[in-house]
């Protein structure tokens, strides 16, 4: 482990919503840094 890094680890729908919120805001201030599109349902891992 690294200390004092604060790493969590967020699994299915928790993740989505953790970030969802973050790529959305990227994609507000700079469309390129998410390659000018918002990922598909297929990026995120439910299993």
């Amino acid at each position: 482990a690294i200390p004092f890094c604060y790493i969590r680890f967020f699994a299915g729908a928790d993740m989505r919503r953790q970030l969802a919120g973050f790529l959305e805001l990227l994609m507000e201030a700079n469309p390129q840094s998410v390659g000018g599109k918002l990922p598909g349902d297929n990026f995120y891992f439910d299993g």
